[in-house]
């Protein structure tokens, strides 16, 4: 977990003390402006890259769970992000929220990461560590009386990407992907549910 830290021990000291500064930060490789957000009021300023991770107040809603059981075989993670400023103060604030949602190249298969930055004294301290990344795969809007939210999904790096959840790896689903692949014909678990891995 400590990997590449610049001062490992004083990171171990931090963990090993009763309580522990940190933040969640979550980063979205949009093609129009990449998104880097917080679970801190304050924004920061990295030590790693020196990016700047503005507060997530409003904007990150909710967080996934992230789940590495024997039983996760496609996670995928779902973001709640709230709507901008800039977009509720439109005019036409509904149709530039589908115009995003829609701008499929703006975000399929685009770098997500969720991070978490050490604090020491209020700084930062170390670099950020991933605790999970995959791409962008889909959203959704939800409109309430209340709220309005983006749903953001993400496939997490264990994922087959691209590949839909419910797709299990048998003989005929194997042929929608590739009509060619006779290899499953031939396995002693022809015609039933392989299970190849459980992260």
């Amino acid at each position: 977990m400590f990997e590449g830290q610049p001062d490992i021990e004083g990171m171990r000291a931090l963990f090993a003390a009763d309580r522990v500064e940190i933040a969640l930060c979550a980063f979205f490789d949009f093609a129009d402006e990449p998104l880097r957000l917080c679970t801190r009021t304050i924004p920061f300023v990295d030590n790693e890259n020196g990016d700047t991770w503005a507060s997530g107040s409003g904007l990150l809603i909710g967080l996934p769970s992230v789940d590495f059981s024997d039983n996760s075989l496609a996670p995928e993670r779902e973001f709640n992000l709230g709507i901008s400023e800039s977009s509720a103060l439109a005019d036409d604030w509904r149709k530039v929220l589908t115009d995003a949602v829609d701008d499929f190249a703006n975000y399929q298969g685009r770098a997500y990461s969720l991070q978490l930055q050490v604090f020491s004294g209020g700084q930062p301290f170390g670099y950020p560590i991933y605790i999970d990344r995959g791409k962008m795969s889909r959203q959704s809007l939800k409109f309430g009386p209340d709220i309005s939210m983006i749903s953001l999904m993400c496939e997490a790096g264990a994922t087959r990407f691209n590949v839909p959840s419910g797709l299990y790896l048998t003989g005929p689903d194997q042929k929608s992907l590739y009509p060619t692949d006779e290899g499953l014909d031939f396995t002693t678990e022809s015609g039933k549910l392989v299970i190849w891995t459980k992260f």
